[in-house]
């Protein structure tokens, strides 16, 4: 994928569809900011990260509002300092301000209180993917361990089998001697 393709993707038109399956943006094949970073490029990525932080910045209704040098500069922090969200955590972590998850801003609205809401935010993701994680190793024990018990039950099966087979292979042999 080229830098124009994954801006493209990733476009702010797409929030709604991206942001609708939350464990999605939380666990899904989405890059991490590092990642895009890395793949695409810091351009690239800020494009994408302002389009998100715009929508939220020009939905709330404060009076003061960061100029585009402070949008710019909130992205490069995000950027810097919570690389492992991904590109669609960041989506929605703009859907979610907008809901107003991270509080009411009332006339004012600092570039401080965002990247504040954000640090918030990052946690909430990791946490998220750790319980993911966890779930899943549980859930993969468990099928492990109903394998298990189903191979048990089919083995012993299976030798049920062989013996009446065995049994029959000897009778037969039994009677050509006769």
């Amino acid at each position: 994928m080229t830098p124009s393709e994954f801006e493209i993707m990733y476009d702010v038109k797409h929030i709604f569809n991206y942001t609708l399956d939350e464990t999605r943006c939380h666990v899904g094949r989405a890059p991490t900011l590092n990642s895009c970073v890395m793949l695409f490029g810091r351009e690239s990525t800020r494009k994408v990260m302002r389009g998100a932080l715009d929508t939220f910045i020009d939905f709330v209704k404060a009076k003061d509002k960061p100029n585009n040098a402070q949008r710019d500069t909130i992205c490069w922090l995000v950027m810097s300092q919570f690389g492992s969200l991904k590109i669609t955590e960041w989506l929605l972590f703009s859907m979610k301000a907008m809901s107003g998850q991270f509080g009411k801003f009332y006339n004012c609205l600092d570039p401080l209180d965002i990247t504040t809401a954000v640090r918030s935010w990052a946690k909430e993701c990791e946490a998220f993917r750790n319980e993911y994680r966890s779930e899943q190793v549980r859930k993969d024990r468990e099928a492990e361990r109903q394998f298990e018990v189903m191979s048990e039950a089919k083995r012993q099966e299976a030798l049920k089998i062989l013996e009446r087979i065995e049994e029959k292979l000897k009778a037969k042999l039994k009677e050509k001697k006769s």
